[in-house]
């Protein structure tokens, strides 16, 4: 059986030539609707048909009134049939297609028909333009003018990057339309500046093989569901997390330290995931969204980057510490040394802070920085193993060795602040 889907427009006007050049010849003429010019056109010109109206009334909700549809056009009983829409973009032509009818478009938008397999917005690219688009698998992706094989294939593997290779893909040419995994889109007999390819949202996670992070985003959001969700995550707040969060850091650097690539990639995603996991949580307390996290986070670092998106300059890294010092100084406020050693974050390792507070204090006055002692310590390794005793001699004495440090940094701070009031 083959359907000819005709675009009808609403008033007889809008009816092109080769519609009307195919409507004169047609043998049996089905309209989804009468509600149209074109039905005063066929009677003007004594052409017979039948409609698809009386459907309206008998299903009971509109899935139902599109399968009765199909079943009504494929019952006809006729070879060939030419099927009237108002839009291409209509949910029986959709249900023909995948039901494996071949079909032909005719009409004011040729693509069009494509966009019938569209469930709600989609992005339309050049097949010349794709690389510089973005795409998702969320998203319903129309291609357009896919004018050769080679195209094909570079169109091809960035989608295959995003949707999965078995995914079906409808690819138009003329009139002639066809149901493709799309892994074949390059292996087409014809390709011109007509051709273009449709490739439906994939949305379930089980079904894809890459992601993306608006994937993970989606994934914390399920796991945090309060009827289907997992127990542990849905208990989960920012206050149980920060911990996690640290952890995550730190074997990120592990992976680091150790060169390994596949670790890298692994903690990378691990560090990812709990920062979707806070940011699904601060959704859902209506505290903040991932655009806002994300617009932070580029704006700082445009302000930062003055000397790449500002009028600034620098000659050597030393002027570009300071210029960046600077930028984030204006940014937060902060007016004195003393309030750059009260930003440096409390939940650093102790020795790390003490030596950021210390850096901070050498640049603004050399002679309040703590006297340098060495405790019999005369290089790298013998400093190493004089904290470590250090340490020792803490832990037999019941004292917490980082919250020593970190209470005379806390001292030390005050003392500065004191001095320079």
């Amino acid at each position: 059986m083959e359907i000819y889907v005709i675009q009808t427009g609403l008033t007889k006007g809008e009816l092109t030539l080769d519609a009307v050049d195919q409507l004169k010849s047609a043998e049996h003429i089905i309209l989804h609707t009468e509600r149209c010019g074109a039905a005063i056109w066929l009677q003007e010109n004594n052409l017979t048909y039948t409609s698809l109206d009386s459907v309206y009334e008998e299903a009971e909700d509109f899935d139902e009134h599109i399968d009765m549809a199909v079943e009504k056009i494929l019952s006809s009983g006729h070879d060939i049939v030419h099927y009237l829409v108002i839009d291409l973009d209509d949910e029986t032509v959709r249900a023909l297609a995948d039901r494996g009818v071949s079909l032909r478009f005719i009409g004011q938008k040729m693509r069009g028909g494509l966009t019938a397999f569209a469930k709600g917005a989609y992005l339309t690219v050049s097949a010349l333009d794709a690389r510089n688009a973005y795409f998702s698998s969320l998203n319903d992706t129309l291609i357009i003018e896919i004018d050769s094989r080679e195209l094909a294939s570079d169109v091809k593997l960035l989608l295959m990057d995003k949707y999965p290779d078995e995914t079906d893909a409808y690819f138009l040419k003329g009139d002639a339309l066809a149901k493709i995994p799309l892994m074949d889109l390059d292996r087409m007999d014809e390709y011109d500046h007509t051709a273009c390819c449709f490739v439906p949202a994939v949305k379930d996670l089980l079904k894809l093989e890459r992601y993306d992070f608006s994937h993970l985003l989606m994934l914390a959001a399920r796991l945090r569901d309060p009827v289907s969700g997992c127990p542990w995550d849905k208990e989960q707040t920012h206050e149980t997390l920060k911990r996690d969060a640290l952890e995550e850091a730190y074997e990120l650097q592990d992976a680091i330290e150790k060169g390994d690539e596949f670790g890298l990639i692994e903690e990378l995603g691990d560090v990812l995931f709990a920062c979707a996991l806070q940011i699904q949580i601060g959704v859902e307390h209506g505290e903040f969204t991932e655009t806002d996290v994300i617009t932070g986070v580029v704006q700082k670092m445009i302000l930062r980057h003055s000397h790449v998106f500002g009028k600034d300059s620098v000659s050597n890294m030393d002027g570009l510490f300071s210029l960046w010092d600077d930028n984030k100084n204006k940014e937060k406020g902060l007016l004195s040394t003393s309030d750059e050693m009260e930003a440096v974050a409390l939940a650093l390792p102790a020795l790390l802070r003490a030596s950021k507070v210390i850096k901070r204090a050498e640049k603004a006055d050399a002679a309040l920085v703590p006297a340098p002692e060495s405790h019999g310590a005369t290089d790298e390794k013998s400093l190493g193993e004089s904290l470590l005793k250090q340490v020792a001699w803490a832990r037999k004495n019941g004292i917490d060795a980082e919250k020593a440090l970190e209470n005379a940094v806390n001292r030390y701070i005050e003392a500065y602040k004191t001095s320079h009031q």
